[in-house]
């Protein structure tokens, strides 16, 4: 997905159920890379994690949905040239 969601929270009311999570990262170039997930996606990586049912999943969920979708982003981030280098080494 090329396109950075675009919505109009309401910051301070009732926001309602989560329905989903997404990251956005800002390359160099201006470019943006975006990960969204909705919230049966985010429960299957809950699914197959150790504390699934205990621990940060139960206690902060959102925080764990935030985690969630910002890991899956940075796979696909542009490594630094710094460590390309090293790695080419």
């Amino acid at each position: 997905m090329d396109d950075v969601p675009l919505h109009a929270p309401d910051w301070f009311g009732d926001r309602g159920d989560i329905i989903g999570a997404y990251a956005v990262a800002r390359l160099r170039s201006g470019a943006a890379m975006v990960e969204i997930m909705n919230r049966q996606q985010i429960e299957q990586v809950r699914a197959v994690s150790r504390a699934k049912g205990n621990g940060p999943w139960v206690a902060w969920w959102g925080e764990m949905a935030r985690k969630t979708v910002l890991r899956r982003l940075a796979k696909r981030l542009p490594m630094s040239t710094d460590i390309e280098a090293e790695f080419e080494r």
